[in-house]
């Protein structure tokens, strides 16, 4: 659902993730009521005017409950609900309207989840917690995103309540 454009905006959604870059905010899936989307948007803060995404390469599967974070001229995604649990890492590379999968090149890849929050800081993704549908998480999660391939270490900091 990547091709073409749709100047009308995305249909109503709820369990979406919204980010913003420089002028614009950014929305990717989400779910409609009945089903999962993978449709990614663009709001021009500067035009006021929705763009769907002309992108190049495999967007992530449809989903809901994922998490999006910027950095540097990238957004991430992690995880969601397909009606189970994801653990797959995306990155869209805005300045080639390009998505491309992230493989882990060591240390131990975190559990599927969905409805977990994430950050950048630095030059890293922190993800804490989630539902892997069956528990609720409490694990802190570090991606090294500066690298050109991402290495995904173990959990930097695990509690246990």
């Amino acid at each position: 659902e990547c091709l073409g454009t749709n100047d009308h905006g995305p249909k109503p959604r709820y369990r979406k993730y919204a980010t913003g870059v420089a002028d614009k905010m950014f929305v990717f899936g989400g779910h409609d009521g009945a089903r999962q989307l993978n449709d990614f948007y663009a709001w021009s803060f500067t035009n006021e005017t929705w763009k769907q995404s002309d992108c190049i390469g495999s967007p992530p599967s449809a989903r809901d409950s994922h998490e999006t974070v910027a950095y540097k001229n990238s957004l991430f995604i992690f995880g969601g609900s397909t009606g189970n649990a994801k653990s797959d890492f995306y990155e869209y590379r805005l300045d080639e309207n390009r998505w491309l999968p992230v493989y882990s090149t060591g240390g131990t890849s975190p559990c599927s989840r969905f409805c977990h929050v994430a950050t950048v800081v630095k030059k890293c993704l922190y993800i804490f917690g989630g539902y892997d549908g069956l528990q609720r998480l409490n694990d802190f999660i570090q991606f090294r995103i500066e690298t050109e391939s991402p290495e995904i270490p173990p959990s930097t900091i695990v509690t246990d309540l």
